[in-house]
């Protein structure tokens, strides 16, 4: 079948098969929502403010940059439905938030093949920071002011 005018096309909730094989499709019924079939399986559902990753990891690959622009201010993590952590805009700052009581807050490396935490951020003691190998202060003789209470 081919088109060969601008015109409504309804298809009345049928599948819209994509590809010779019949195995990519496109479907929109009474459900509110577009399902894609690629390769005979349930891929990808769009709803009114939300895209599903049916099944498996979910993978955003871009030729350039990833702009993530919340006019909210805020950028929530969640796992299973429930916040882990949130990044968001307060006044001047920005913000990462661990959501979860006394979860501690960790920057983790990569030392010849083995995990490292270069520093971790302790909540259930006020965000006591301990950083693995110590803190270089004044290292390139630079005159700087240095203060400890």
């Amino acid at each position: 079948m081919s088109i060969t005018k601008a015109s409504l096309i309804d298809l009345n909730g049928q599948e819209l098969i994509l590809d010779a094989d019949a195995d990519t499709s496109i479907t929109a019924d009474t459900d509110d929502q577009i399902d894609i079939k690629i390769a005979g399986s349930d891929s990808i559902r769009i709803k009114a403010n939300e895209i599903e990753n049916v099944s498996g990891s979910f993978t955003l690959d871009s030729a350039s940059d990833i702009v993530l622009d919340a006019d909210g201010g805020a950028i929530f993590f969640k796992d299973g439905g429930t916040e882990i952590g949130r990044l968001f805009n307060s006044a001047s700052d920005l913000i990462l938030k661990s959501a979860i009581s006394d979860q501690d807050l960790k920057l983790q490396g990569n030392d010849g093949g083995s995990a490292v935490n270069a520093l971790i951020l302790d909540m259930s003691a006020a965000g006591a920071a301990t950083f693995n190998a110590g803190g270089v202060f004044n290292e390139v003789s630079a005159d700087s002011d240095f203060r400890v209470e």
